[in-house]
């Protein structure tokens, strides 16, 4: 469906300071206006599946506020996902401070990304090496997977690197996370006694 939600944010007099919005993914079309100003989105809000598209594009919307009342208005609409809205909270406030929270998350989101690649490599060419067990290929797929769904969700860093489409950006985050779980009951399979594993495989 689609809507329109509405907020006044209302200022200490005289506060002139420079804030940051740290605006999350919406799913699954989104255009944010403030003060009566397009300020940012995501995907082409409307009022039916044929008239709208979907996308995701997180952003921080900086700005300096001309007087103490703030009018935020949020158009939304969504006809692609089994879920709609914001996945996590809407962050508003100084500028030094949202923006330090902001690029501590992304330098955390791409350490996690290189571990996680890193350590499915280290197990696959381990498991190139001794072929007779077999738990290292599971376990690195295990791991393989996750760093799929996670290049396709938070920060879409794969958008850095292909031209993908919205549908293949979910497409993508939903294999990873399949290939994960099979991959990661297998790998339980191999790693603890038959009789225990047998049941959920």
């Amino acid at each position: 469906g689609f809507g329109t939600y509405r907020a006044l944010i209302l200022l200490p007099a005289g506060f002139h300071d420079e804030i940051i919005f740290d605006v999350p993914v919406f799913d699954s079309s989104f255009k944010l206006f403030i003060n009566g100003k397009s300020s940012g989105g995501n995907g082409i809000v409307g009022t039916s599946e044929e008239a709208s598209s979907a996308d995701y594009n997180p952003c921080l919307i900086r700005m300096k506020p001309q007087s103490d009342t703030l009018k935020v208005l949020i158009q939304v609409s969504n006809f692609q996902h089994r879920r709609g809205g914001f996945w996590k909270q809407m962050k508003i406030g100084l500028a030094d401070q949202v923006f330090k929270e902001h690029q501590r998350f992304v330098f955390t989101s791409y350490i996690s990304m290189g571990i996680l690649i890193a350590f499915s490599l280290f197990f696959f060419f381990f498991f190139l090496f001794y072929r007779k067990d077999i738990m290292p290929l599971f376990f690195s797929i295990f791991l393989a997977g996750i760093f799929v769904r996670l290049i396709c969700t938070g920060i879409y860093p794969v958008t850095l690197l292909f031209d993908i489409s919205w549908d293949w950006l979910v497409r993508l985050e939903y294999i990873g996370m399949y290939i994960a779980v099979s991959a990661g009951v297998w790998f339980m399979h191999f790693l603890y006694p038959m009789k225990y594993m047998k049941p959920v495989n």
